[in-house]
């Protein structure tokens, strides 16, 4: 009998063989996403958080939203994803957008001791020219 199989894991594999077609497929729910932004009340100036950049599709929302003072902080663990979001922020020459790669671990137990550990690897457009 095969081991079962991590839940988590297996998610996460089939959310990076969906990068190269991931934008397409959500094309539909545009309008969602821009009342989503929208209903953040987001002001030049600010800072925000993409928790689950993905491609890095709400981006260009954020960024007009927070214009070039604001703060764009995205965060995204599938490296596929990831890899996208970089790319629209390259070819946007976004300079107020930090990309950050991180895998969640899970706690081995849960005790409220210790916070699960995090892989972080900051990527800012001047790292990645």
């Amino acid at each position: 009998m095969p081991a079962p199989t991590n839940p988590h894991k297996a998610a996460l594999a089939q959310y990076c063989r969906r990068a190269s077609v991931y934008d397409v497929e959500l094309a539909l729910f545009e309008p969602i996403r821009r009342t989503a932004v929208a209903r953040l009340g987001l002001r030049p100036g600010d800072t925000v958080i993409d928790a689950g950049c993905g491609t890095g599709l709400s981006l260009p929302l954020l960024h007009h939203a927070v214009g070039a003072r604001g703060r764009i902080v995205g965060i995204e663990e599938c490296p596929e994803m990831l890899a996208k979001a970089r790319e629209c922020v390259q070819r946007h020459r976004w300079q107020n957008v930090t990309l950050i790669a991180a895998w969640p671990k899970t706690p081995r137990s849960s005790s409220r001791r210790s916070l699960p550990q995090r892989a972080i690897e900051p990527t800012t457009p001047s790292s990645t020219s």
